[in-house]
């Protein structure tokens, strides 16, 4: 393959693995759950792409088996704040090297942000479990995705053609700041 042909299959399996990961967060069951991340790792072996997105994409995955056994939102939540986290590290060097790679990781971040992260949240929020300890883990990981957005907008900022990313990101926010300081359920 050509370096262009590696870096659109690259990118590709990181949309796959991003999907995935989203989708095992969804499925209820553990056996559901573990035949879609069998049936998932399959398909992104059979794609091609020979670089650092693609070991990207393969760690992903890998670490995507904690959803498999791990049904608590709180922990989902945590689990997506760290893939959001390593998305805007790949955002922050792909600013500065292809306006391309930086929209689609964009938009991969504000996938998982509403599906993962503020879906869970939101559910983890409402739980019967909100004792003061997960109250202090909820905040904990609000806080962490307000600093992730910050450093996502520092990012963004110079940049004329993100200006859509600018607004998204803006939006992104609200669910966040709704959630934070919200005491826990009695």
């Amino acid at each position: 393959y050509g370096r262009a042909t590696r870096a659109l299959l690259a990118a590709e399996a990181l949309d796959q693995a991003v999907a995935l990961t989203l989708k095992l967060g969804r499925r209820e069951s553990h056996a559901e759950r573990q035949q879609l991340l069998t049936q998932g790792s399959e398909n992104l072996q059979q794609t091609g792409g020979a670089d650092d997105t693609r070991e990207f994409a393969d760690n992903l995955i890998r670490s995507a088996k904690f959803l498999t056994e791990n049904h608590d939102p709180l922990a989902q939540a945590d689990h997506f704040t760290g893939v959001a986290d390593q998305l805007v590290a790949r955002m922050d060097t792909a600013a500065r090297k292809n306006p391309k790679a930086l929209n689609r990781l964009r938009q991969d971040y504000f996938n998982v942000m509403s599906q993962g992260v503020h879906r869970n949240l939101d559910i983890a929020a409402t739980s019967s479990a909100n004792s003061t300890e997960y109250y202090h883990k909820l905040q904990k990981i609000i806080q962490h995705n307000l600093q992730l957005q910050a450093k996502l907008r520092a990012t963004l900022r110079d940049k004329p053609e993100q200006a859509e990313g600018r607004k998204q990101l803006d939006q992104v926010g609200h669910p966040l700041h709704r959630l934070e300081r919200r005491p826990p359920a009695a």
